[in-house]
């Protein structure tokens, strides 16, 4: 996973991370200072889908945290960083059948752990949704996918690595292999 200057959004699945193209599993939540050890990063934030609130974790403020851990299951992260640095974890691939999690109605930011790149009219063809965002880091920018005008789409597939924000309409359970 490469951290880029100011923002990503960084995808996770079990331990979290996605190096390569490979999703490192891992049943157990494992601390945020564990995995970003190194890495000169001054905030991470975590949406809670179920509250519909963010959580962050301020390196020179850990007691004020109201996330420590990068937690198991389909939870993506923004992480500020103030350089480039690729974080590599070694693990195992998890097996298709954990892939996808609960999606709660309204904003959801999630991952994508599989290691081809899937269509989002595909993947999301069984939820009730109006729209995904994914962030491109580089430039800066959102790109947006609207199932009703895919035509328009601006960003049209998911990629492992990388987060993606999801308006739901309904509660639902995603599952893909």
């Amino acid at each position: 996973m490469n951290i880029k200057n100011k923002a990503e959004i960084v995808f996770c699945l079990f331990f979290i991370l996605c190096i390569s193209g490979m999703v490192m599993g891992a049943l157990t939540p494992v601390p945020i200072s564990t995995i970003l050890a190194g890495v000169n990063f001054t905030v991470v934030y975590a949406f809670n889908a179920s509250s519909q609130a963010y959580m962050s974790y301020t390196p020179d403020m850990p007691e004020f945290a109201t996330v420590t851990q990068m937690i198991p299951g389909q939870q993506g992260y923004w992480i500020y960083s103030n350089e480039n640095k690729t974080v590599q974890i070694n693990g195992t691939e998890i097996s298709s059948s954990d892939y996808g999690g609960s999606i709660k109605t309204g904003w959801n930011l999630v991952g994508y752990a599989k290691t081809t790149p899937t269509s989002i009219g595909t993947l999301l063809s069984g939820l009730n949704y109006t729209v995904v965002y994914g962030f491109n880091a580089s430039s800066q920018s959102y790109a947006s996918y609207t199932p009703d005008m895919p035509e328009f789409a601006t960003v049209t597939t998911m990629e492992a690595g990388k987060g993606y924000w999801i308006y739901a309409n309904t509660n639902a359970t995603w599952t893909y292999t």
